[in-house]
């Protein structure tokens, strides 16, 4: 992806969205479910993303991939959740074998990723496919118009 002007403001304006959606689900939910929640929904929506063919331009997967996806998920929080599995939120030592709880949590938000990630890809590829939408890989060269293509001798 080109860094220009307007990949920059759309990865902005998406991240942005993507970051208040995060928010919105925090609203409703624990760190720790919020968390699990948006990993997982941000990894169903890539999949989708990179197997939709509407969606191939530099300028979708600024906003759609970069900028809303990234905004939703954290990799971050499940670095400092694994980093310091013996603090709460608050700050405060717990009673609890958190370690082995957190590890577990975040093993199945990685597995659960991976397999939303290719769920979303089936669910493009299903639905887009359906429609009557253009092919996944388009021509290499762009679209051929009637006078290019080559005649029954294989001249143009």
């Amino acid at each position: 992806m080109r860094l220009s002007p307007a990949n920059v403001a759309l990865t902005l304006l998406g991240g942005t969205i993507g970051s208040l959606w995060r928010v919105f689900v925090g609203t409703f939910n624990d760190e720790i479910s919020t968390l699990f929640i948006v990993n997982v929904i941000g990894c169903l929506i890539v999949g989708w993303i990179n197997a939709d063919p509407r969606l191939t331009g530099e300028r979708a997967r600024a906003f759609w991939s970069v900028g809303f996806c990234g905004g939703l998920t954290s990799l971050s929080a499940v670095a400092v959740w694994f980093a310091f599995p013996f603090e709460s939120s608050t700050g405060v030592l717990t009673h609890q074998p958190f370690a082995i709880i957190s590890g577990a949590w975040i093993l199945l938000m990685v597995v659960d990723g991976i397999v939303a990630y290719f769920v979303g890809a089936w669910l493009a590829r299903r639905f887009v496919a359906g429609a009557g939408l253009p092919p996944i890989e388009p021509e290499p060269f762009g679209e051929i118009n009637e006078t290019q293509k080559p005649n029954k001798d294989g001249r143009r």
